[in-house]
């Protein structure tokens, strides 16, 4: 391992089902104006037209850490294979070798594990190893009582942002790699706008998810900021 000075802490931040100001303009009709500017004045490149050819969220994040979806397409052609391949692959990624190479500490707030760092909490759609039976849990009503404990969604998320705000104070010598995995923005809803909580995951409009989204985003973007 090698110690290179100068290196950067990491942020990964990832909002699951957040989706780009571009598509908010065009399928939600809402301006997305504010995160963007902010961001922009923080000196972040912002990848509005980015897309990824995988759906799934450990697909997703495995490309990502990986650097690559190309190598992935034979490991994961299979829909049928274990969560736990997902899983291995995303812990043990191009990226996390790369930054225990050069001695980062990891601070994992996500549901899969990185590295040595085990996962803060459970993913219950990703608890199942069978595809089928991962599917038809994940589109049916009954899935927030079958699936997921009672208010494990927000207590988490309300967690990871406590979390998130404190690790300055705990740094030490060695640079920091922060994977943090909210569901803010993936239904079920919980949050409004301003953080209210509505426990039954139906959010502040009970038959109009689209509305539940956009409220989601406003509070994920005041929590980013």
């Amino acid at each position: 391992s090698q110690t290179i000075p100068n290196l950067p802490n990491i942020y990964f931040i990832v909002f699951d089902s957040y989706t780009s100001s571009v598509s908010l303009k065009k399928y939600f009709n809402y301006e997305n104006n504010e995160i963007d500017t902010f961001l922009k004045s923080k000196g972040f490149y912002l990848a509005n037209n980015a897309k990824s050819k995988f759906h799934e969220t450990h697909k997703s994040i495995a490309a990502t850490l990986n650097m690559s979806e190309e190598e992935l397409d034979s490991l994961f052609s299979d829909e049928i294979l274990s969560t736990a391949v997902y899983g291995r692959n995303i812990q043990w990624s191009k990226t996390v070798k790369e930054l225990y190479a050069r001695n980062y500490q990891f601070i994992n707030l996500s549901f899969f594990d990185i590295g040595g760092t085990m996962h803060l909490y459970d993913n219950s759609f990703l608890l199942s190893e069978n595809y089928l039976a991962n599917s038809l849990f994940r589109y049916t009503r009954l899935a927030p009582f079958f699936i997921n404990e009672p208010n494990a969604t927000y207590n988490t998320d309300l967690e990871i942002i406590n979390r998130l705000q404190h690790i300055p104070e705990q740094q030490d010598k060695n640079k920091l790699f922060v994977y943090a995995h909210l569901s803010i923005t993936h239904g079920p809803y919980y949050f409004d706008r301003n953080g209210k909580v509505f426990p039954d995951g139906r959010g502040p409009y009970p038959n109009d998810d689209k509305k539940n989204y956009l409220e989601s985003v406003m509070y994920a973007n005041k929590q980013l900021m």
